[in-house]
């Protein structure tokens, strides 16, 4: 992944939670620190756990785009 120097909004990370990314890979992604990233889910209140749901057929999410 490359690393970008954006801050991602609540919803950029809702859709990493979603897609099953660890907090270390959004580190990684975003080019912080993991304490960083348990920062931004802090004060964004994303919540830790989200259950992974399938992408809809035909349908890219921003953040796969963003990765590609």
């Amino acid at each position: 992944m490359a690393a970008t120097s954006e801050i991602p909004t609540q919803e950029d990370l809702k859709e990493f939670r979603e897609l099953g990314y660890t907090r270390q890979e959004i580190a990684d992604h975003y080019g912080v620190t993991l304490a960083q990233v348990k920062r931004w889910i802090s004060e964004l209140n994303v919540p830790k756990k989200l259950t992974q749901k399938p992408a809809n057929e035909g349908e890219e999410s921003k953040i796969t785009r963003s990765l590609s």
